[in-house]
């Protein structure tokens, strides 16, 4: 059985969502960050990297994140929108961030 707390904090994120203005602790979705993963390759080789950092620039605003040793990277608490992403050989790929989701950025060097 649902308690009835449970219940009335269902109803406030409904009503929140459903009414604009309202200043009820909840985050609107569109402000909402999104998440970027992906793996960077060298385009020599179509291998992933080893090293390196991954920029990514959404309207002036900069995210950092370190290729790990596999070539995959993970960029959390991302702004939604069109974003620039320069990879460690300085490529940039172009990606769009939506608000509350994940996006799988592909590096097309990658084979």
């Amino acid at each position: 059985m649902r308690s009835p707390l449970r219940s009335f904090a269902a109803l406030v994120a409904l009503a929140s969502a459903a009414v604009p203005g309202c200043d009820c602790g909840l985050e609107p979705l569109a402000t909402q960050p999104g998440r970027v993963v992906g793996v960077v390759c060298d385009p020599e080789s179509g291998t992933p990297v080893d090293r390196g950092d991954v920029v990514l620039d959404v309207d002036g605003v900069e995210v950092n994140a370190r290729v790990n040793r596999d070539g995959t990277f993970t960029m959390d608490r991302v702004p939604p929108g069109d974003a620039s992403v320069r990879l460690p050989d300085e490529r940039t790929l172009e990606v769009v961030v939506v608000a509350g989701e994940t996006t799988q950025l592909t590096d097309t060097a990658c084979r």
